[in-house]
This record gives C-alpha cells, sequence and structure tokens, in this order.
C-alpha cells in the first residue's frame, strides 16, 4: 500500500463512497416506490446486505472465542423473514397475517 492510499481515511476511499451512494439509491427507490417490484427489490437487497455486511465484518474483526455473533444474526434472521414474506406477497398476491397470535386471539367465526 502507498504512502498516499495510507494517508487517505478509511470513509473517503472511492469505494466507501460508491458503497454509500448505492445504499442512498436504493433507500431513494424504497421510500420513492413502495409497495413495487422497485421498491420491493430495493428493500430485499438493503436487508440482504446489511445482512452479508455484518457477517464481513464479524468475520474481518474476528470475535472472542465461544462469543454469540448476535448483531451478524439478528440480521440474517430478518433478512430471512423479509425474503420469506416478498415471496409469499409475489405468489400469492396478498400479505399474510401479521401476527400468529391474530388466529388464536380472533373472535370465533
Amino acid at each position: 500500500m502507498s504512502n498516499a492510499a495510507r494517508s487517505v481515511p478509511r470513509w473517503t476511499r472511492p469505494g466507501a463512497v460508491l458503497l454509500v451512494a448505492l445504499v442512498g439509491a436504493l433507500l431513494a427507490v424504497v421510500v420513492t416506490w413502495p409497495g413495487t417490484l422497485p421498491g420491493a427489490t430495493a428493500y430485499l437487497t438493503v436487508s440482504i446486505g446489511g445482512a452479508c455486511a455484518a457477517w464481513y465484518g464479524r468475520l474481518r474483526r474476528g470475535g472472542r472465542r465461544g462469543a454469540v455473533p448476535w448483531v451478524a444474526l439478528t440480521l440474517t434472521f430478518n433478512a430471512i423473514g423479509d425474503v420469506l414474506w416478498q415471496v409469499l406477497v409475489w405468489t400469492a398476491g396478498t400479505a399474510p397475517a401479521p401476527s400468529c397470535t391474530r388466529r388464536w386471539t380472533a373472535a370465533p367465526r
């Protein structure tokens, strides 16, 4: 690594700036077109990308032996839930009930 590259702070490198711009553009798509195919795809991209970034950070920095990577696990399970939810919406055309307790607490028909 050259001396010029070492003197540049990490978050001003072109790759980091490009990544921040990409995430900002994806979030703009989600806010601009919610409930559409581009909005849902952008949302899933950010959700899955967040989980991947958490695992990358965990593996890059390492951790204490035996420590559980709670942030990476939580973001992974959140991304899995988002993907499953979106697949149900795309295949069935409607969103499922948001809670399993709704079935048990609803009045009988």
